[in-house]
């Protein structure tokens, strides 16, 4: 009855580690002669053999007990399950966290998983089975014997939501320095005065507006720790304060990877199409726009740009529009309902998920992209 398994499941950088790492400490900390914890990893331990030695290693570690390194698979098997036994007689509760959970769930026969829940199931055993999982599917990878000894607890993190605020939020947790009493005048002085300027920076209206994208596609603690950390590089060690340049730097190098890939396999038309919404969301002031609404932005006044987009044809526009969706490069709001599909969602409001710098690297670096597209995306709207 005091035997139990669950999952911890959802995307990476949502806490799943964290918060088991801090359930174990707590644990620990209030019996620290009851608990045993044993470690796994799919990504390390590639097979079953490996990761029944490695139990019984942890085991005989933390035991005090010495380990054969010649002990078969049988052996290792056998150790274990009178290594749990003897850990109930001896009122020691056996956890074992398996991190990246679906890799063991994939393999042959789910061995080390059987082993480890069907010994379990002894009424003369006191353990727990842990599973971290990216997977949300990842109970539904096992096999029939292994499901059925399974508890069927699953504990599911999402990412936190609360858009550009909570992004500001996180920034500001991640950047902001702790002044300590024992720390002296001048320094306790510096640290209030880059906490101060951090705060400003992070609350300004350009620095709000580049956490946008990145609050948009991923609103993870890990994600904003990582973009402080490189807006910390960009500091003028002189000023030793944050500038907004940096900030602004850190959250377009944070997307530079996944939206470079993306945008490499443009066509020139969907480049067209990149460079009308940004001049509707920079010039014009608008934070989402329809294929109409960019489709006349290209062809207003009847100018060079009309013509030049005018040549390709309204109904390749509006596929080169589609593909931009489906590449992620603009993300569509709301829900799609019927009427809208047959419509081609030419009047469906998206926002546009690539930043300036970006935009204007890969108008560079495209060979097809004419002088005209170039100039266009520099001049003011009329």
């Amino acid at each position: 009855a005091h035997n139990n398994s669950a999952l911890l499941l959802g995307p990476r950088g949502t806490g799943k580690s964290l918060v088991l790492e801090r359930a174990l400490s707590d644990a620990a900390s209030e019996h620290p002669e009851h608990l045993v914890a044993v470690r796994l990893s799919g990504i390390v331990h590639t097979d079953d053999q490996q990761a029944l030695r490695s139990v019984a290693q942890q085991l005989c570690d933390q035991q005090r007990l010495a380990y054969s390194k010649s002990a078969s698979f049988e052996e290792n098997m056998t150790f274990l399950h009178d290594m749990l036994s003897e850990c109930a007689r001896a009122q020691r509760s056996v956890v074992f966290v398996l991190d990246e959970f679906d890799l063991f769930a994939t393999r042959p026969k789910q061995t080390l998983l059987y082993t480890i829940l069907n010994a379990m199931h002894s009424s003369q055993v006191q353990a727990v089975l842990l599973g971290v999982s990216c997977r949300l599917d990842a109970a539904e990878l096992l096999e029939k014997r292994v499901l059925s000894r399974f508890s069927h607890r699953k504990l599911v993190f999402s990412v936190a939501g609360g858009g550009v605020d909570a992004a500001t939020s996180l920034m500001t947790s991640a950047l902001t320095v702790q002044v300590d009493d024992d720390v002296d005048k001048e320094k306790a002085a510096y640290m209030t005065r880059f906490n101060e300027t951090t705060q400003r920076v992070l609350a300004s209206e350009p620095v709000r507006s580049a956490l946008a994208l990145p609050a948009t596609l991923d609103s993870s603690h890990r994600r904003f720790c990582e973009m402080a950390a490189v807006a910390l590089t960009r500091m003028d060690r002189e000023e030793g304060v944050l500038r907004a340049a940096d900030v602004e730097f850190a959250c377009a190098e944070s997307m530079r990877g996944a939206l470079t890939v993306a945008m490499s396999g443009c066509s020139v038309l969907e480049l067209w199409m990149l460079v009308a919404m940004h001049r509707l969301k920079s010039r014009r002031k608008r934070a989402v726009a329809s294929f109409s609404e960019a489709y006349a932005e290209c062809t207003a006044n009847g100018s060079a740009v009309a013509q030049s987009v005018e040549s390709y044809g309204r109904m390749c526009a509006k596929r080169s529009w589609e593909n931009l969706v489906n590449m992620e490069l603009l993300k569509e709001s709301g829900s799609r309902g019927r009427r809208t599909r047959r419509a081609g969602s030419q009047f469906h409001q998206a926002r546009l998920l690539v930043p300036e710098c970006l935009i204007q690297e890969m108008l560079q670096k495209h060979k097809q992209v004419p002088t005209l597209l170039q100039a266009w995306m520099r001049t003011e709207c009329a």
